[in-house]
């Protein structure tokens, strides 16, 4: 598994070389199975929709032919359905061909290839730490530099609390000159009470909707949508920037893996 939490709870800051190594591995590996011919799920990942080249009628008509996890993805460089490759834990592989990958680790964006820029890794932190109580969720306040002691940061991601508090957010990626650059981000993530419906390559789910605000480091600000099974508290559908600069990308569940 790419894991871009340290097993060992160290900070974000060690062995950075390793990680990117890893993760480079990893994702030539997808995209030469996406790129051959021969990908993990053969002929399905040729599914992939060309930019223009169908509306939602037949995306939906493709997701509900093939039988495999499925996403409907949107992005600068690709635009279709994308069949899952591997998953490893709670992480999943998308590969979209033309070199082109889509990470994701409890449904959320952890990685990218090939989408302009490369995602090359994400680290969410509680500022907020839940209590070991059950039923209603409380927190206890943390700085930016205990938060990285605490040991619920090694799988934290805050749309997986009932009532998400406030995070912090790290992530490295690509420049268009090659060089990477790591940036850090006061988050918020705010849900509706109400659900709402929303539409869906298999069709309409009601959700509830999360509006997630990332202050960054550098003064400039990103938001992005995140919408969840209110119980579950599964994505099924994110849209937004996922850095200052980044290429706007939005995904939406059509058939699901869990």
């Amino acid at each position: 598994m790419v894991n871009f939490h340290d097993p060992a709870g160290c900070p974000s800051r060690r062995r950075p070389a390793a990680r990117l190594l890893t993760l480079g591995a990893c994702l030539l590996w997808l995209t030469g199975c996406a790129s051959s011919g021969k990908p993990p799920l053969g002929d399905a990942l040729t599914n992939l929709l060309a930019e223009g080249a169908t509306g939602e009628a037949s995306l939906s008509q493709r997701a509900d032919a093939l039988p495999y996890a499925s996403l409907a993805v949107d992005s600068q460089r690709h635009r279709g359905l994308v069949v899952l490759g591997t998953t490893t834990g709670e992480t999943t592989y998308w590969p979209m061909g033309h070199q082109g990958v889509l990470v994701l680790h409890r449904d959320g964006l952890q990685a990218t290839s090939g989408l302009g820029s490369d995602l090359l890794g994400t680290r969410y932190l509680p500022l907020q730490a839940p209590s070991a109580d059950a039923g209603e969720v409380e927190h206890r306040e943390a700085d930016a530099g205990a938060a990285g002691t605490l040991d619920d940061t090694l799988d934290y991601v805050p749309w997986q609390e009932v009532r998400p508090g406030a995070f912090r957010l790290e992530r490295q990626w690509l420049e268009a000159d090659g060089l990477p650059r790591q940036l850090g981000a006061r988050g918020a993530l705010a849900c509706h009470d109400t659900l709402e419906p929303l539409a869906l390559p298999l069709g309409e789910q009601r959700l509830q909707r999360c509006e997630m605000t990332l202050n960054w480091e550098n003064g400039e600000q990103t938001r992005s949508t995140l919408w969840r099974d209110r119980d579950t508290l599964r994505l099924w559908a994110v849209e937004g920037e996922p850095w200052p600069g980044a290429p706007h990308i939005e995904w939406r569940v059509a058939r699901a893996w869990w």
